[in-house]
């Protein structure tokens, strides 16, 4: 019979077809999983080092504190390593420069220029911070 359509099922060319089309649905969808699973954890060690820097900076903030309120008694040392509460593995050195004496109005007194650092880890990389202030005091003291 002729013009008559008989079916056998897929021949094996479409078959073929079938099998490279999946592969390759696997193989995109493999990529795409690496691709997230990379993102996840490049956004994880970009949180861990967010948070360390901000432990950094308030553990440099207060050993600069701590020198500030030195400076202003007219007592700043040239370089203090400090253990400041909250800031565990952290090393915090301030330093103090005796700066130079001046006179306005009448009054003496010393411009003291200091520097806080906070030095850290956070999953393998170093973690630092480092402020400066400027702070009048007295003329009494160390580098007078």
């Amino acid at each position: 019979m002729t013009g008559r359509f008989q079916s056998r099922g897929a021949s094996c060319r479409e078959q073929g077809f079938t099998l490279v089309a999946v592969i390759f649905i696997l193989v995109g969808l493999s990529a795409l999983a690496a691709a997230l699973v990379t993102l996840g954890a490049v956004e994880s060690r970009r949180s861990v080092l967010a948070l360390e820097s901000a432990k950094a900076y308030h553990a440099a903030r207060g050993g600069l504190e701590w020198g500030i309120a030195r400076a202003k008694g007219g007592n700043c040392a040239a370089s203090t390593s400090l253990a400041v509460p909250g800031a565990a593995g952290f090393a915090v050195t301030v330093t103090c420069d005796g700066g130079s004496a001046s006179v306005e109005g009448g009054q003496s007194f010393r411009i003291y220029r200091l520097t806080a650092g906070a030095v850290g880890s956070a999953a393998g990389d170093p973690v630092r911070r480092r402020l400066e202030a400027r702070v009048t005091g007295p003329m009494t003291g160390a580098g007078s």
